[in-house]
């Protein structure tokens, strides 16, 4: 009897028993080696694609980790880094309205800031340095003000010590200025100047010199402009520990003048962030004081977001605006 199997193409001379029990087995055996070698396939497709994804997202994924966890901080302040960190680059110009120890102004110079050794400074920028630091400050620029002559001494020490560099390289891109914020547009030219830039001048103490203050700037020079209001903090036990006058706090009436300005220099993607202590009077003050600006600026231009840790009570709250166009 002959039969023909369409599976395996072949002619078999044989019983019909011995034919369907042959065709079983042969069945079963394709298929189990079809299923093997389809497996197979899949697998090491899965594997390499899961191999690109991975390499693809690393980088994505630590920096979106990253933010996430400094937005879910229990410290605002590192959310406040968090943002900036996703904003500045090296040879960035940004303003620090409230220097007090030094926390933010060192977080904008790292991120500012290009630092490199000694030996490998650009041409065109020798410091000589009787301290022997490390290196050199070569682009970005960075201004901190504050009202108290403590903060800004603790401020200056803790940059000097932080970033190892030379203290001229240092004061020609990093200005702590004693003075009230509100003054910020005086202190724009003499810091920022145009984009390019010309040597800041500074006294031996790396102060501005009052022949340097200028009025008024050509362009939006800023990146980012940061305010941590209220009072001076309290220092840790390795640092300088400022006296704390908790009589001299940040005013509504002058932190506005300084965020109207500085909203008014802020390039195109900058930010600009200010953190509100509310459970004290004249932090919900400002905190009040502050929206009323925010939300007369134009939607074309700048987007506005606040963050609070909504859950406990009198958290502190950050305002924070990026110029979009």
């Amino acid at each position: 009897m002959i039969r023909t199997s369409t599976s395996t193409h072949y002619y078999c001379f044989c019983d019909s028993s011995t034919n369907t029990a042959e065709r079983r087995r042969r069945k079963k055996r394709s298929s189990n080696d079809n299923g093997k070698s389809v497996f197979n396939i899949r697998r090491k497709r899965t594997g390499r694609a899961a191999q690109a994804s991975h390499s693809t997202s690393t980088s994505t994924s630590t920096s979106t980790s990253s933010f996430v966890e400094g937005l879910f901080s229990p410290r605002l302040t590192d959310t406040v880094h968090a943002l900036l960190r996703d904003v500045l680059r090296p040879g960035c110009y940004a303003v620090d309205l409230t220097a007090g120890n030094g926390n933010d102004t060192l977080m904008l110079a790292k991120l500012c800031c290009r630092l490199v050794k000694a030996d490998d400074e650009e041409e065109g920028n020798n410091d000589n340095d009787s301290n022997n630091n490390e290196g050199v400050v070569v682009e970005g620029r960075v201004l901190a003000i504050d009202v108290q002559a403590s903060a800004v001494e603790a401020t200056q020490m803790r940059l000097e010590r932080e970033l190892k560099v030379s203290r001229e390289s240092l004061h020609r891109h990093i200005v702590v200025q004693q003075a009230c914020h509100s003054r910020l547009e005086e202190f724009l030219p003499s810091v920022f100047g145009g984009r390019q830039g010309t040597d800041v001048v500074v006294d031996d103490v790396g102060v501005l010199r009052d022949d340097m203050i200028g009025s008024n700037v050509a362009q939006p020079c800023l990146d980012a402009v940061v305010a941590n209001l209220g009072w001076l903090p309290s220092l840790g036990s390795n640092t300088a520990r400022p006296t704390i006058d908790r009589s001299q706090t940040t005013q509504a009436s002058t932190t506005v003048k300084a965020a109207e300005v500085g909203l008014r220099y802020l390039r195109v993607r900058g930010i600009a962030i200010f953190t509100c202590y509310v459970r004290r009077s004249e932090g919900a003050r400002e905190y009040d004081a502050l929206r009323e600006l925010i939300k007369d600026l134009p939607a074309k231009m700048f987007h506005a977001v606040e963050i609070s840790i909504t859950n406990r009570q009198g958290s502190p709250i950050i305002l924070a605006i990026r110029r979009v166009q």
